[in-house]
């Protein structure tokens, strides 16, 4: 009390308190990558977060109120600005979180002045986002994969930025080797967005599998978090694992596990969700029909990937808009250039779009599982 009137003066416990603040507001509760200097660090995954809300307002602004919103006795607001903040961010994204040597992007350390080293998985949330170019998002699918694609799904990090661990340095539940729902739906989209079609499948078979196998051999168990290198829910950590107590098992589920499932089920084939029936392990099903396990794509363009202008109507998510994403400069060139078929890209959309309208999903896509379509594409 005697601190929480300010009659205490302790320095020491004010930094820790602005910075353990911090930490349950980025919702990374809690991590080694922000221990004792979240409040220090501009994040990777805050500011993909910021620069996609500042592209929703600018497409919101077009579409809805012709490019302009007057408020009442009050200033305009312009599409034309929220663009550019949105690029004034990617610009400044790739020069403070962009690492080209590594292919990833880093949280910064604004009173170092320097990159943090800790790997994260939510270097992918720039695909999410759609500020990355085409030729980042070709480095960072090439890295991404060989950090964080284990046998269970995408981790959280790297074991080598977690350190090691022990009694007096326990182990973080945002760190290695745990995995959550979160991560895992963004990275899928994210590789959709860009065209990794296969890559985002393989990311949400291994999820998928592990949530099964967990609920068949468990009497039903969905945790809000599992050991994804290992495969369990069963672990020690802080905070424990919610959902998995014999006594409290919930039974209507573990909400962003469920969520999960159900988006994940719309990025697999009807080749993958019987193979998942059948609780075929992951890599057991990749190996058998031919599918790249060593982190790289399977059937991932040769060149530039093109984005995906679809939306995958069962989870809701949003079409993907060329004039407000980084790739656009990059790919305005290609509009007109015809596939394999003959058929332009304002034809692939008409036709993706007439899909969709039927109820599809991306399953759909032709380019999945077929190396001459995806090239062409």
């Amino acid at each position: 009390r005697m601190y929480a009137r300010d009659e205490i003066h302790e320095p020491e416990l004010d930094e820790y308190f602005v910075h353990d603040r911090a930490v349950r507001e980025s919702g990374h509760d809690t991590s080694y990558r922000l221990e004792r200097r979240c409040a220090n660090l501009a994040t990777v995954d805050l500011n993909c977060l910021l620069y996609k809300y500042e592209v929703d307002l600018a497409d919101a602004l077009d579409e809805h109120f012709g490019g302009t919103f007057a408020w009442s006795g009050g200033r305009e607001l312009t599409a034309a600005e929220w663009r550019m903040r949105a690029e004034v961010r990617r610009q400044s994204m790739d020069t403070h979180l962009w690492n080209e040597r590594k292919g990833l992007y880093f949280d910064y350390d604004v009173k170092l002045q320097e990159q943090s080293v800790y790997e994260s998985v939510t270097a992918f949330w720039a695909l999410w986002a759609g500020c990355a170019t085409p030729a980042q998002a070709r480095r960072l699918v090439d890295e991404g994969c060989r950090k964080f694609e284990v046998r269970g799904g995408l981790v959280s990090g790297t074991e080598e930025s977690r350190g090691k661990i022990s009694l007096l340095r326990p182990n973080r539940q945002w760190d290695f080797p745990f995995g959550w729902p979160p991560h895992q739906i963004m990275a899928w989209y994210g590789m959709y967005n860009y065209g990794f079609v296969d890559v985002a499948r393989r990311f949400a078979y291994r999820w998928l599998f592990t949530i099964t196998q967990a609920f068949v051999d468990f009497n039903g168990v969905v945790p809000e978090k599992f050991d994804v290198v290992n495969m369990t829910h069963r672990f020690q950590v802080e905070y424990g694992n919610v959902g998995v107590d014999f006594k409290k098992v919930p039974r209507e589920g573990f909400g962003w596990m469920n969520a999960s499932y159900q988006v994940g089920l719309t990025y697999l084939t009807s080749h993958m969700r019987r193979a998942l029936g059948t609780l075929t392990p992951p890599d057991v099903f990749f190996q058998k029909s031919n599918w790249k396990t060593d982190g790289t794509p399977s059937h991932s363009p040769t060149s530039t990937p093109n984005p995906v202008p679809v939306f995958i109507s069962e989870a809701g998510t949003p079409r993907y808009r060329p004039q407000s994403n980084a790739l656009h400069a990059a790919l305005r060139g290609l509009g007109s250039k015809p596939d394999a078929r003959g058929l332009s890209a304002d034809a692939r959309k008409r036709q993706q779009q007439l899909a969709l309208a039927a109820g599809g999903s991306p399953e759909d896509d032709a380019r999945v599982g077929d190396a001459s379509n995806y090239h062409n594409l």
